[in-house]
């Protein structure tokens, strides 16, 4: 390459990086004010709306991602009680991981293969759908991305100051969501064996002494809250094979469930090419993956495991990096004969992937997500509007929750039902994947049920994410 040509291509490629940023940014901006979610509900009215003393001395429930909650706290008293305020902090860092993946990626394998790896973050449904609910999964993950990424640059010599740099971003990550420290355990186990092949030990040392201090930090922060009832509220993981492989195809199809088929076995075909290739492509002798999975295994045998599927966010960013770098040298090898046309090829094709599954996502929005939205924005005004008098409002429980937020904003509280059983007529809000099953299932765990003979069910109102029926119950 001539010294003409380099700058050249340095601008390009940081315009398809930059132009890859924006499309993430706006999908996830576009996306921000989608009716509230059941968790994000019940962790703001429950923990961000209280003073910043009682948050971080507070975990009776899992919900309290302390870090994150308390960047929502002063986000809603500086700017105001809105949902695009309730959901700032996890929105900036859902874009700010598109960067940090660049980052990381570059580190590991090089800059075509970051801007990949960028380009998939990017556009990624799973990752939109958190950086579009108020919790601390984004923040963590990025902070773990940045973590990776000073790790990389100390393997190579990097200046001291990384290190506490690297032992800062550890234990906010952790601070932010406990179980993110599967994520720093996967960055501190691969440093290491980089480390031991290279018999580098005065590194191994280093990263002793930053995990101390980072465990540290952590001990001091979670002071408050050692020892409360969130520690062990959430349920584990049954203990077979069978409930680990269930896990793994609910994870799986969430995050592919946006991407068009050509893309997802396109990403499949880079993750490999990325194993089978990783001495050519790598700049460490360690791949990714080997202590990711070591990690895995270690979690699923010595611990109750995490079941939900947003415990294992954290893989996905280092699965898209080592598909990033399999694509990018895909990329190189189609377009051996044509070395003038094949960086612009990179760059064109990794920024097409990631419109492509960015424009798939506002297509199909959250439907399908494990976690949909299961309320509306203008719900409150069409109960006071609709709810006549006498009648009562039912929600189902889970959109019951995801009102509160509702409620609370605009000081609403919808008629209930009354303390003993009597014919009347119920305005109930149900998730539309139940359909009119839902009815029936809200109206019986109330203890209620509809009443025989009446007029039949009848839908009142269709929203985004929930559907408004009235019925005569007793």
């Amino acid at each position: 390459m001539t010294e003409a040509r380099k700058p050249t291509r340095d601008i390009a490629h940081l315009a398809a990086l930059a132009a890859i940023v924006v499309v993430g940014a706006i999908v996830r901006v576009l996306l921000v004010n989608e009716p509230m979610r059941y968790d994000e509900s019940y962790t703001f009215v429950t923990y961000a709306t209280h003073p910043a003393s009682f948050i971080t001395t507070t975990y009776d429930f899992p919900n309290n991602h302390i870090l994150h909650t308390l960047a929502v706290h002063y986000a809603w008293r500086v700017l105001g009680n809105h949902v695009w305020v309730v959901r700032l902090p996890a929105l900036l860092a859902g874009i700010a991981l598109i960067p940090a993946t660049y980052l990381a990626g570059r580190a590991l394998y090089g800059r075509a293969a970051a801007l990949w790896a960028a380009a998939l973050a990017a556009g990624f449904a799973t990752l939109i759908d958190f950086s579009v609910d108020a919790r601390g999964y984004t923040m963590g993950i990025t902070l773990a991305l940045l973590a990776l990424w000073l790790a990389a640059g100390l393997l190579d010599g990097g200046r001291p100051w990384r290190w506490p740099a690297f032992a800062v971003c550890c234990a906010l990550a952790v601070y932010t969501v406990p179980t993110i420290a599967y994520a720093i355990a996967t960055v501190a186990a691969w440093t290491a064996a980089v480390a031991l092949v290279r018999r580098d030990l005065t590194t191994l040392v280093r990263l002793a002494v930053a995990l101390a201090l980072a465990a540290g930090l952590d001990v001091a922060l979670y002071s408050g809250v050692l020892g409360q009832a969130g520690w062990t509220a959430s349920r584990p993981l049954h203990d077979s094979v069978g409930a680990a492989t269930g896990l793994a195809r609910v994870v799986w199809t969430d995050w592919n469930r946006t991407a068009p088929w050509p893309v997802e076995w396109l990403v499949i075909g880079g993750f490999v090419a990325s194993l089978v290739f990783h001495r050519r492509l790598a700049r460490h002798p360690v791949p990714l993956v080997v202590p990711a999975a070591a990690v895995i295994l270690a979690v699923l045998v010595f611990t109750p495991a995490a079941r939900l599927p947003r415990a294992w966010l954290w893989l996905l960013p280092l699965y898209l990096m080592h598909a990033g770098a399999g694509l990018a040298f895909a990329v190189e090898r189609a377009t051996i004969r044509l070395p003038r046309a094949a960086p612009a090829s990179g760059l064109l094709a990794a920024a097409g992937v990631a419109i492509v599954l960015a424009a798939n996502m506002m297509d199909t929005r959250q439907h399908g997500s494990t976690l949909p939205p299961v309320s509306d924005n203008q719900l409150v005004a069409f109960l006071k509007r609709d709810v006549g008098p006498g009648q009562v409002v039912l929600l189902n429980g889970h959109v019951g929750v995801a009102c509160w937020y509702y409620f609370q904003r605009y000081r609403y509280t919808p008629p209930g039902l009354p303390p003993r059983h009597a014919r009347v007529t119920a305005l109930l809000v149900v998730p539309r994947a139940l359909g009119r099953r839902g009815v029936g299932l809200t109206v019986g765990a109330a203890g209620w049920r509809v009443r025989p003979g009446a007029p039949p069910v009848r839908l009142v109102k269709r929203f985004d994410y929930v559907d408004a029926w009235r019925a005569r119950i007793e």
